[in-house]
């Protein structure tokens, strides 16, 4: 099985560093369910076009996600997982997210797709793992299996439990179901 690991609000807290330049006293749980980040932070641009790529570098780990991660690379084979994430508008988040890449998780310096249209990687064999419930959907009807990570602005809002458990609990299941052919 390969796995495709988004980056944005999977592995990097790219909401969370948003929120506390824009923020005005709001925190990514004021999403509860909605990707509006605009709205939210109470704004007339698009948020995720105002940063240059020193944002997108700088950006820190998600909480926990460096522990399902090695979890995963364990028990996937981190020759079998690809980072996998959504340039935006603004041209040099690209070159960010590769440097956030070579930074913090140099082994997957050559490890990565940029693409939009994560669906185009979705086949039996591949299972994305993600945090919005529209690119889970799509790449599941493209003929792939997701994992959606729960984070306040998706559908899995309202969980309050040990995202970490939760991942690992999960990632253990779909390596059972890929070692039965399911």
């Amino acid at each position: 099985m390969k796995f495709f690991v988004d980056l944005d609000g999977v592995l990097v807290d790219t909401v969370g560093e948003m929120f506390r330049r824009f923020g005005r006293g709001k925190t990514p749980r004021d999403l509860k369910g909605s990707y509006d980040t605009r709205t939210a932070l109470g704004l007339t641009c698009d948020p995720w076009s105002q940063f240059g790529g020193k944002f997108w570098s700088e950006a820190p780990w998600m909480e926990g996600s460096d522990d399902w991660f090695r979890h995963l690379a364990g028990a996937g084979g981190s020759e079998n997982i690809y980072l996998c994430s959504s340039p935006t508008h603004e041209p040099d988040s690209a070159a960010g997210k590769l440097r956030w890449i070579q930074q913090h998780l140099p082994y997957y310096a050559r490890r990565y797709v940029l693409t939009p249209c994560k669906e185009l990687l979705a086949g039996p064999d591949g299972m994305l793992i993600d945090d919005c419930d529209d690119v889970v959907d799509a790449f599941v009807r493209a003929g792939g299996r997701a994992i959606l990570v729960p984070r306040p602005w998706n559908s899995l809002h309202a969980f309050d439990g040990d995202v970490v458990a939760y991942m690992i609990e999960r990632i253990d299941s779909a390596k059972v179901q890929a070692l039965k052919g399911a």
